[in-house]
């Protein structure tokens, strides 16, 4: 029986990550590293590093891989404070991360505590703070469509409990606000407030390529021309979409929502298709959300949960897997995956 896909979309909502990372090629960092603050340069030179989260003495920090040596440094952890989402620009040149204190459940609603914004300066290569948010319900961080940074706060309203607070702040690339609102809602009449992520884009950077969805089957659909390219069969619901410079390959990632009933061991899944060759490439399929990242040739994701989770390195173009950062306690893009 043929189950029917629907495209939804998924960022970076977040309430709680417990996040954990170690280095095959390094020792442990806990040994190496002052345990108080670390405010180390940051660069974010495609080819050459990228970021991801670890942890670093007990609390989730911000690290950078060095593709040549293959190893990695925290560049980014300071007591009392978690990253909890660190957020690449679609064009890789700006960086955004967001940590927090306490975090957890209390009286049946999530609570994230001293939420605070974090720019990455790609010219000094440093970290700059840009707002202390304070305290929260819920928390959305994500790039829109314009390429600028917005960040959708949800709050308890402090005059009468039952209302609750919307806030959207807009950042641009230098960490500048550039527009700001607030919506009220009443929790009675209206229910608890949603986070609506913003949709992946379906077509490509020129126009030429588009993604569309047939039931179960997913196709490639090129501008001006009337048949599409069948690229595979799936149950999942497409998560995000993304495609080489040269626009010659397409990666998409998808995923299971968790209703209790589905399994962990296959909860999402990452493709790459070559669209010349008309072929799919490769494919992971498991545990985790599969965030990913393309510097060049090389297509960097996480996959697996919690103490399993790790980074991938792979060269699309060569269809080799270059390397897999395994880290104690497990390691992420752009979160731990829970």
């Amino acid at each position: 029986m043929q189950k029917r896909i629907k495209i939804s979309w998924t960022m970076f909502v977040v309430l709680l990550f417990a996040l954990s990372c170690n280095n095959k090629q390094s020792e442990n960092v806990d040994d190496q590293v002052d345990p108080i603050e670390v405010h180390d340069t940051i660069s974010t030179k495609k080819g050459e590093h990228f970021l991801f989260v670890g942890m670093y003495h007990g609390k989730p920090g911000v690290f950078k891989y060095n593709f040549q040596e293959q190893k990695y440094k925290p560049v980014f952890a300071v007591q009392r404070e978690s990253v909890v989402s660190l957020n690449y620009s679609r064009d890789l040149n700006s960086v955004f991360f967001l940590t927090s204190g306490k975090s957890g459940t209390r009286g049946g609603l999530p609570f994230v505590n001293n939420i605070k914004l974090y720019r990455v300066n790609a010219e000094d290569q440093t970290t700059k703070l840009i707002e202390n948010f304070g305290n929260a319900s819920q928390l959305l961080a994500q790039w829109n469509d314009d390429g600028n940074y917005e960040v959708i706060i949800t709050s308890i309203d402090r005059t009468v409990s039952s209302y609750f607070n919307v806030d959207k702040k807009v950042y641009n690339t230098f960490g500048r606000l550039i527009d700001e609102k607030t919506d009220t809602y009443d929790i009675i009449n209206d229910g608890y407030p949603s986070l609506i992520p913003n949709r992946s884009p379906t077509v490509s950077p020129s126009g030429k390529y588009g993604i569309t969805v047939v039931e179960d089957s997913v196709f490639l659909k090129t501008a001006r021309e009337e048949i599409s390219q069948f690229i595979t069969i799936s149950d999942y619901q497409i998560n995000k979409i993304s495609w080489s410079n040269d626009e010659e390959y397409l990666f998409f990632s998808t995923f299971i929502q968790n209703d209790g009933t589905s399994s962990l061991k296959k909860q999402s899944e990452l493709l790459v298709y070559s669209i010349n060759g008309d072929s799919l490439v490769s494919k992971w399929e498991g545990a985790g959300v599969k965030n990913y990242i393309v510097f060049s040739n090389l297509l960097m994701f996480d996959d697996g949960l919690n103490y399993q989770s790790h980074i991938n390195i792979y060269n699309f173009r060569q269809n080799e897997l270059v390397e897999t950062i395994r880290i104690r306690s497990g390691c992420g893009l752009a979160n731990i995956p829970k």
